[in-house]
């Protein structure tokens, strides 16, 4: 596998908005669901805590920033974005 290529990819695509956007919500994600079973908790439990669908929740429908940092909040974590 060609590594450098896939960097050199990624970086290409990082000029590109929606890929951003898209990589943001996966990231949070993923952080999300590693939270929600550290805690033993459902994404049902986190939807009526939060007041967050489940269909966003588990991206079905784009989720925006203002409900990552309420799911974010209902889990007790904070919502961090890092600029690198």
């Amino acid at each position: 596998m060609d590594y450098k290529q896939i960097d050199k990819d990624i970086k290409d695509l990082r000029k590109y908005p929606e890929y951003i956007v898209e990589y943001a919500r996966l990231e949070f994600n993923e952080s999300m669901l590693a939270r929600l079973k550290h805690l033993g908790m459902s994404v049902e439990e986190l939807a009526d805590k939060s007041g967050v669908s489940t269909d966003c929740l588990l991206g079905y429908n784009d989720i925006s920033l203002d409900q990552m940092a309420a799911a974010a909040a209902a889990l007790g974590s904070k919502l961090v974005i890092d600029l690198d």
